[in-house]
């Protein structure tokens, strides 16, 4: 390879990298918050039935396919969606921001719509989020060894399918495979979330600068975001993210 393209590969590779900031919303998420219509069923029904929805979705996905997955797969082929460096502390409460309701269903409930707060108040959490198969990948190396069962922590996956499409037919036909490959224990903290449960500005505070890779955060009692990280990690990041748990856990039982 060429000296100098070489040399604009490294720097490229490098200046992709951004420092750490706040990740969230700054409102503060309430459970109460709700799809007006609650049934899954009914939903996807209608966006099957209604031939104006179908082709309301489709040019959707096509726009969305035209302006970002070329973009979307040359960057994550890139750096693996490692955009940002996760910290080596958790964030002050007080300095953190909140996890948006992001609003799906579980696979132990899949007729009605919930919101992901109800799921995190009250609890430390690692939220998992992930729109596709390399992410879901990238965040199971987070949790790779012992102190996955040691600390006081529950897992919570938000899988947000990244086109339309792809939420019908996992909705349709692929949840008996899902919930093979999934412990029955954690089909409660396991959300799907429609891709029309996903904004831009949601995904922009989220720092999900890359679809393909996946997101892994540290939720306190009170859904705010104390450490964040994105893409494959590195060992130091693992052990920033258990420290952070136990960090929040010791905030919580001070508190109690």
């Amino acid at each position: 390879m060429h000296r100098s393209l070489i040399i604009r590969r490294l720097k490229s590779t490098a200046s992709h990298i951004k420092p750490y900031r706040p990740v969230g919303v700054g409102e503060v998420p309430r459970a109460s918050e709700e799809w007006t219509e609650n049934s899954v069923f009914s939903q996807v029904k209608e966006e099957l039935l209604n031939p104006i929805a179908r082709k309301q979705a489709r040019q959707q996905m096509m726009a969305e396919l035209k302006k970002s997955s070329f973009h979307e797969t040359y960057a994550f082929r890139e750096h693996k969606g490692k955009t940002w460096i996760a910290p080596p502390w958790p964030l002050k409460a007080e300095k953190s921001l909140y996890m948006p309701n992001y609003r799906g269903y579980t696979l132990e409930d899949t007729s009605n719509i919930i919101g992901s707060t109800k799921l995190l108040t009250g609890k430390t959490s690692i939220v998992r989020l992930y729109t596709s198969l390399s992410g879901q990948m990238q965040v199971d190396e987070y949790l790779k060894g012992s102190e996955a069962n040691a600390e006081d922590v529950q897992i919570v996956d938000i899988n947000i399918p990244d086109h339309s499409s792809k939420s019908f037919l996992l909705y349709w036909f692929g949840l008996r495979k899902l919930k093979k490959s999934i412990e029955k224990s954690r089909y409660g903290t396991y959300m799907i979330v429609p891709k029309n449960g996903l904004s831009k500005p949601q995904r922009l505070a989220m720092r999900q600068e890359t679809l393909y890779a996946g997101y892994v955060y540290v939720v306190d009692e009170e859904c705010r975001i104390r450490w964040a990280a994105c893409g494959d990690p590195d060992p130091e990041e693992i052990k920033a993210m258990w420290r952070s748990v136990r960090s929040v856990n010791k905030e919580r039982r001070k508190e109690t």
